[in-house]
């Protein structure tokens, strides 16, 4: 398989927003006329463009921090930006709330203990694509294939704790529903993954990418908005 920085980047996508469990969003203003892309980088396609002055909403960076995801999905280069991190308010998937019904709900306790190993494993994985940026010849190495499948068996372990959470308390029925849904296309997105390394298949490396990129952004969103209710 030929090595691009495309192909990277699109791996790469599968975890950028899962430090969002830890961060809060930030705001920022624009310096001057720039244009919005498809992804991090000039290699992908210019989707729109956002004049000088106008305040953007930060979900979350690349790994070498030089472009912002933004809310409406489109990217922008970081440089172009004057970031400041939103007010200080406590870490969403830690906030601060009454003991007797959060740290004593088992369905609670478990669903941001999935979340917790869900970043770990998509830490790993963070680490794994950024040796290969650094050194594109281990991407066709034995041993960085099998630290990539160690990685992608963790996510596709926390995507099943998920999956397997107790019956929620009332106040999650809804939620519950969504990260159980979203969840499951973590899982088929991993597995589309899988499946591109082993066939040597681009496109379908980047349809599990985008697909587990799309599912964990709504993990996080969805989880974040149960716990802080």
């Amino acid at each position: 398989m030929k090595v691009t920085s495309l192909m990277i980047a699109l791996i790469a996508s599968l975890l950028l927003y899962v430090s969002a469990f830890a961060q809060t969003n930030m705001t920022g203003t624009v310096l001057r006329d720039a244009n919005l892309r498809t992804g991090p980088g000039t290699t992908y396609p210019v989707d729109g463009g956002i004049k000088a002055g106008q305040t953007v909403t930060i979900t979350g960076q690349n790994s070498d921090k030089t472009w912002y995801h933004l809310t409406d999905g489109h990217w922008i280069f970081a440089a172009l930006v004057k970031a400041k991190t939103a007010a200080s308010t406590p870490a969403p998937a830690s906030p601060a709330r009454a003991p007797s019904s959060t740290e004593t709900d088992p369905y609670t306790n478990k669903l941001l203990a999935s979340a917790s190993a869900l970043k770990l494993a998509t830490d790993q994985l963070n680490a794994n694509i950024a040796q290969v940026k650094n050194d594109n010849a281990l991407f066709v190495s034995p041993t960085w294939r099998s630290e990539l499948s160690v990685s992608l068996g963790l996510i596709d372990a926390a995507a099943l704790g998920f999956i397997a959470l107790p019956s929620p308390p009332a106040r999650y029925t809804q939620s519950d529903k969504e990260i159980r849904a979203y969840a499951q296309q973590l899982r088929a997105g991993i597995t589309m993954v899988r499946n591109g390394f082993a066939q040597e298949d681009v496109n379908l490396i980047s349809q599990g990418a985008t697909q587990g990129f799309n599912a964990i952004r709504a993990l996080t969103t969805t989880i974040q908005a149960a716990t802080t209710q």
